[in-house]
C-alpha cells in the first residue's frame, strides 16, 4: 500500500484544491468523522476547498460541505434513517420503508432556500444515465428542487432504493458510483476520501500488505476480508455503536494522513539540507594527497633514521607515563556518566503520549448514543455549521491527471 500523498503546499498558497466523497451507503458516517478532525486540526483544508465532489452517499457529504450544512445535523438524519430501516421485519427491502422518500425529507430540512445558489460552481455530483450507463458529472443548479433531484439520482441504486429511477432534464439517472464513484480523482490536487481501504488519500490502513487491488469507478480497493465486511454492510443499516465506531475510525484516519502529511514535509526539508556536504569532499581529497607524498618520501627518510633514535627513546618514555595516566582516569568517568543518563531519559519519552488519546466531537457522541427513535433537534457542531458558510465561487479545472472521461453539465 503507497504511503497518503503530501497535502498541497502551502494550502492557503496553493488554491484550487478539492474533495472527494466515494459511494459507500451506510458507510458515509466515516467522512463525517474524518472532517471533524481536519475542521480541529486543520481547517484550512476543508475551508480553503474550492470544490466538493462526490457519488451516491458521498454526494450528499459533499453538498453539506457546499451549503454550510451542519455536520451533526447530518449525523442525526442518518441515525434516524439506519434506526427506522432497523426497525422493520424486512429492513430497507421492508414495503412500508422508501429510502428515496426518506432521503427528500432529509434534503428538503436540511437544505437552505438559496442551497442551488450555493452549489453551483462548488458542487460536482456524479451520476449515471440509465440507457447507456454514460456518467454526467452536474456541477451547476436552476433551483432547490433540481439540486435534491441531482441527488436522489446519485443515490438510487437499482432494486435496493426501488424499481423506477429519478429523472433529471427528462432522462432517468441512477446511482453515480455505478460509472464513477469517485469524481475529479482524476486530478492531482483532489484529497481523495474513501471507508474501504486502497490507496485513497485517507481511508482505513490495514495491518497487513494485500497484493491484490481492484479498481471501481475510480477507487482503489484492496482485496482483504475487511473490505469484504465493509462493502456488505454499506448496504445494511446498523445500531448506533456501529456508526459510533465507523465515525470515530474516520476521525483516526484523518488524523493519520495529516501525520504523514507533515512528515513528508520534514523529509523534504532534510533532502534540500543535504546540498552542504556534495561540496566539501570534492575539494579536500584534491588537494591534499596530491602535494603530501612528493615530498616527504624525498626528504624524510634522508635525515629520520639518523637524528630519531638518538634522541627518541631517551625522552618518550620518562615524560609520558607519569602524566597520561595520572590525569585520564580522574576526569573522564566524572563528568561522562553524570551528564548522559540524566538529560537523555528525562526529555524524550514526554514527546510522543503528550497530545490526549483521539476523541469524537461530544455532540457527535451525544446523536450516536442517544436513543435513535428519539433524537433531540439536530445539534450544531462549533467549528463547522459556524464557518461552513460558503462564498459562491467558480471551479477552475486544474491540470488534470488523465483526460476526463465526463463533461460537466451546465
Amino acid at each position: 500500500m503507497s504511503p497518503p500523498r503530501p497535502l498541497p503546499r502551502p494550502l492557503a498558497q496553493e488554491p484550487g484544491w478539492s474533495l472527494s466523497f466515494a459511494g459507500c451507503g451506510f458507510r458515509s458516517l466515516y467522512y463525517l468523522g474524518a472532517l471533524s478532525a481536519l475542521l480541529e486540526e486543520a481547517p484550512e483544508i476543508v475551508l480553503g476547498a474550492e470544490c466538493f465532489s462526490g457519488a451516491s452517499s458521498g454526494s450528499l457529504v459533499a453538498a453539506a460541505l457546499a451549503v454550510g450544512v451542519s455536520l451533526t445535523s447530518l449525523v442525526s438524519e442518518l441515525v434516524l434513517v439506519a434506526s427506522e430501516a432497523r426497525s422493520l421485519p424486512l429492513g430497507v427491502f421492508s414495503p412500508s420503508f422508501s429510502l428515496l422518500k426518506r432521503l427528500r425529507g432529509a434534503l428538503m430540512r436540511l437544505l437552505p432556500l438559496d442551497a442551488h445558489t450555493l452549489a453551483s460552481g462548488r458542487l460536482c455530483v456524479s451520476i449515471t444515465r440509465v440507457h447507456d450507463g454514460k456518467n454526467l458529472r452536474v456541477t451547476h443548479f436552476s433551483s432547490r428542487d433540481q439540486l435534491m433531484q441531482v441527488l436522489l439520482c446519485s443515490c438510487f441504486f437499482p432494486i435496493y432504493c426501488g424499481f423506477l429511477p429519478p429523472s433529471y432534464k427528462g432522462e432517468w439517472f441512477m446511482d453515480g458510483a455505478l460509472s464513477d464513484n469517485q469524481p475529479l480523482s482524476e486530478f492531482t490536487n483532489t484529497i481523495r476520501f474513501s471507508p474501504f481501504s486502497g490507496e485513497s488519500d485517507i481511508c482505513p490502513k490495514e495491518s497487513g500488505f494485500s497484493p491484490i487491488q481492484v479498481c471501481y469507478g475510480n477507487v482503489s480497493i484492496e482485496v482483504n476480508t475487511g473490505n469484504v465486511h465493509r462493502v456488505w454492510t454499506s448496504f445494511l443499516p446498523q445500531s448506533p455503536q456501529v456508526l459510533l465506531d465507523i465515525c470515530e475510525s474516520g476521525y483516526t484516519d484523518a488524523l493519520l494522513f495529516l501525520s504523514h502529511s507533515a512528515q513528508g514535509s520534514a523529509r523534504s526539508s532534510e533532502h534540500s539540507l543535504k546540498t552542504g556536504p556534495k561540496t566539501g569532499p570534492k575539494t579536500g581529497p584534491k588537494t591534499g594527497p596530491k602535494t603530501g607524498p612528493k615530498t616527504g618520501p624525498t626528504t624524510g627518510p634522508t635525515t629520520g633514521p639518523t637524528t630519531g633514535p638518538t634522541t627518541g627513546p631517551t625522552t618518550g618514555p620518562t615524560t609520558g607515563p607519569t602524566t597520561g595516566p595520572t590525569t585520564g582516569p580522574t576526569t573522564g568517568p566524572t563528568t561522562g556518566p553524570t551528564t548522559g543518563p540524566t538529560t537523555g531519559p528525562t526529555t524524550g519519552p514526554t514527546i510522543g503520549p503528550a497530545k490526549p488519546s483521539h476523541v469524537l466531537p461530544e455532540d457527535f457522541r451525544r446523536v450516536l448514543t442517544a436513543d435513535s427513535l428519539d433524537l433531540p433537534p439536530p445539534l450544531l457542531l462549533s467549528g463547522a455549521s459556524a464557518v461552513l458558510t460558503p462564498a459562491p465561487a467558480l471551479y477552475k479545472s486544474p491540470k488534470p491527471r488523465v483526460q476526463t472521461r465526463a463533461q460537466p453539465e451546465s
